[in-house]
């Protein structure tokens, strides 16, 4: 592979591209499209392509994280609550009965 310029550290990313229908194999239509789209220079479309996506990739895992810790809080009050009340005071809670 480095008789073509991708180093052998690359090699794995390079099969994960060509595989278009990601089931782990690369058959020849893959192969071909795949190496057709990487011959030659990136193209300043692509670049900007995947700087885009990349910056909406780290948009939502930075919006799954504060979800995170959103639920987190939510539980930590819930479990406080039920560790604070009694049998009695949870028997006897409206909400509690609502939701039950």
């Amino acid at each position: 592979m480095e008789a073509v310029g991708i180093s052998t550290d690359d090699v794995w990313t390079l099969c994960m591209l060509l595989d278009a229908d990601k089931n782990g194999t690369i058959d020849l239509d893959e192969f071909v499209a795949g190496c057709m789209q990487l011959h030659g220079p990136a193209k300043s479309l692509q670049i900007a392509k995947m700087s885009f996506e990349n910056k909406l990739t780290r948009q939502a895992i930075r919006n799954l994280g504060q979800e995170t810790l959103d639920i987190k809080t939510q539980l930590e009050t819930i479990s406080k609550f039920f560790s604070s009340a009694s049998p009695v005071d949870l028997a006897e809670d409206p909400q509690l009965k609502e939701a039950f």
